[in-house]
């Protein structure tokens, strides 16, 4: 793996519980994927949703009132999107993107798979997480289990596979 050298002393500090926690920025590779398989389904819904509105309006004030309209749409099916996928990949132990790093979600405690409910709350903290210029997220390149807010939210850890 080529990014293997780049955590080797998170590797190697974890050979005495034989799991390593994945750090910030193979996560952030993970999602990067992630959002790739998110964002480009959810753009194709919210337009079909869209499609059946009326056209744009000239009236500078109704123009406005349509495009928050559009943009509250466009937010509410990429929440729900979000959502259902990563509460029911998490459940499956790791999303597509982690996947193809080689990473999965895991209980802090027993590092075994998670189930829906603390897939649900993790979810939720990924909100809590997304808020103050993504502190929540940021916060994993300097925990010691490599754990973001909505990991510490949801009991959970990101290890190596």
């Amino acid at each position: 793996m080529p990014w293997a050298n780049v955590y080797s002393e998170v590797i190697a500090s974890s050979v005495g519980r034989s799991y390593a926690y994945a750090g910030f920025w193979i996560r952030f590779v993970a999602y990067l994927v992630d959002s790739l398989l998110i964002g480009i389904p959810t753009l194709i819904v919210a337009f079909v949703l869209l499609s059946g509105n009326q056209p744009l309006s000239q009236d500078p004030a109704q123009l406005q009132a349509q495009l928050q309209t559009n943009g509250s749409v466009i937010q509410l099916v990429s929440l729900v999107t979000g959502f259902v996928y990563f509460v029911f990949f998490w459940t499956q132990g790791s999303t597509p993107g982690m996947r193809l790093v080689n990473i999965r979600v895991a209980d802090q405690t027993t590092f075994q798979s998670i189930g829906a409910g603390k897939a649900v709350l993790r979810y939720f903290g990924w909100v809590v997480s997304s808020f103050c210029c993504l502190i929540g997220f940021i916060w994993a390149a300097f925990d010691s289990r490599k754990q973001g807010w909505h990991d510490k939210m949801g009991g959970t850890v990101v290890i190596y596979r």
